[in-house]
């Protein structure tokens, strides 16, 4: 695993050792990626003995609170995330923000974080950008499950 130098990891006493209770440390993708491998391994390493802290930032911010955390503790986190977003441009969760969140995310992940990337789907049925609570949370009529699930129908191939 790459140099975990600009990592801030927390040592806590007693923190649960539920990943090495865990006899096999083989990932249960089959051709995991030799990145995945190590951190996985780095995982079980630490295990019962330290507890890595994150920093979510939303698609508007960026990574803004990471020069903030570092002041307030001496430390940056050691796990960056970002949402790929959904919703208009410009908006807390704006879609015009994906390359910039994916360079950030490359940036990030050389100075040794490591990185979670999330995507909140939106309804088969819409196109981007979308509004949370109508599309994310939106629900499916009985009928549009159907169609989404029927191999050959319009939605179904969307």
């Amino acid at each position: 695993m790459r140099a975990i130098h600009s990592l801030a990891i927390i040592a806590l006493a007693g923190a649960s050792p539920c990943l090495a209770a865990n006899a096999s440390t083989a990932p249960v993708t089959p051709d995991a990626s030799p990145g995945a491998v190590q951190l996985l391994q780095y995982l079980y390493d630490i295990s019962g003995k330290q507890t890595l802290v994150g920093q979510h930032a939303a698609p508007l911010v960026g990574t803004t609170q990471l020069g903030r955390v570092y002041k307030l503790t001496g430390h940056y986190p050691a796990i960056f995330g970002q949402d790929f977003g959904f919703s208009a441009p410009g908006t807390w969760d704006g879609i015009n923000f994906r390359q910039q969140l994916v360079d950030e995310a490359i940036r990030r992940h050389d100075e040794g974080f490591i990185i979670v990337l999330m995507w909140h789907a939106v309804r088969p049925i819409d196109d981007e950008p979308v509004e949370f609570k109508d599309s994310v949370q939106g629900k499916l009529t009985d009928g549009q499950w159907r169609d989404l699930v029927t191999p050959g129908t319009a939605l179904n191939e969307r």
